[in-house]
């Protein structure tokens, strides 16, 4: 599970700011603003993110999601999952990210106990 309280200097650098997250959502540049909130690892801020992205650019952002945030974006959607009363929107975010991601998911699991089919979408 994601450690709120980590601080990884790596992922953050000068852009990385509330203002310049607020101005890539004006700018309906969403999965810019998801990924710096997730490189500024606060909760609140993923999650108002997260929320202010319209039905119709779920798709485009996952699949051009970037796979070294792939993980900790499920692990904030599983959360969400388990605290929120939208089913259908988190669903639709999660069902979009296993079909255009499904590759990323298989790649990370050699060497496990889970079935090839674990993460099909035609399981969904």
């Amino acid at each position: 599970m994601l450690n709120q309280t980590t601080f990884n200097p790596y992922e953050i650098d000068e852009t990385v700011t509330i203002d310049n997250i607020i101005n890539h959502i004006k700018s309906e540049n969403y999965l810019s603003a998801l990924i710096m909130a997730m490189r500024l690892n606060e909760e609140e801020v993923i999650e108002k993110v997260f929320k202010c992205v319209p039905i119709e650019s779920v798709t485009l952002i996952s699949a051009n999601f970037p796979s070294n945030y792939l993980f900790k974006f499920l692990e904030f959607l599983q959360r969400q999952i388990a605290k929120s009363q939208d089913i259908e929107w988190n669903m639709i975010w999660l069902k979009e990210l296993i079909k255009y991601n499904e590759h990323v998911l298989k790649g990370c699991r050699q060497g496990t106990a889970y079935s090839s089919q674990a993460f099909s979408m035609n399981q969904l």
